[in-house]
């Protein structure tokens, strides 16, 4: 994905393509309440410099969202896409994002989170092929933007 201004992110979902490369998600909506205090007194402060590597089933996704301050809360900051935040935006909204993302740790995919509330099992042969070379990709990914900026 290549690097972005916030304006290209604020207040909207998009899916980004690029020939030889996974998709770049676009999450950044503002309309959500502070996770602390439930303020909607919030504004966007940046574009996240990386993305973030959501697990699915399949290929990966690559999500790349802001920065955001409650102006009520003392210097509190947060990311577009984590789950206390996203959880205050609308279901629709919600369904768009289809991940939850937990601080700085990567994401999952709800389809993963579905598949394992009824019970499927991934082999741990199948975790340890795939996490390395994901991890591989989402290093590349990283150092792409970097070498954009």
């Amino acid at each position: 994905p290549t690097a972005r201004k916030i304006a290209d992110v604020r207040d909207k979902y998009d899916i980004k393509s690029s020939k030889g490369s996974y998709n770049s998600e676009l999450f950044g909506y503002t309309d959500g309440k502070c996770p602390h205090r439930r303020s909607p007194n919030i504004y966007a402060t940046n574009v996240n410099n990386s993305v973030k590597m959501i697990f699915t089933s399949h290929d990966p996704r690559f999500v790349q969202g802001i920065g955001l301050k409650c102006k009520d809360c003392n210097g509190s900051q947060w990311q577009s896409y984590e789950k206390t935040y996203v959880d205050t935006l609308s279901k629709r909204k919600q369904n768009e994002l289809h991940a939850v993302v937990s601080g700085k740790r990567v994401g999952v995919d709800m389809g993963l989170i579905m598949d394992m509330r009824l019970g499927a099992t991934v082999s741990p042969r199948d975790y340890i092929s795939v996490e390395p070379q994901l991890l591989r990709e989402l290093g590349s990914s990283k150092s792409q933007i970097s070498m954009a900026r």
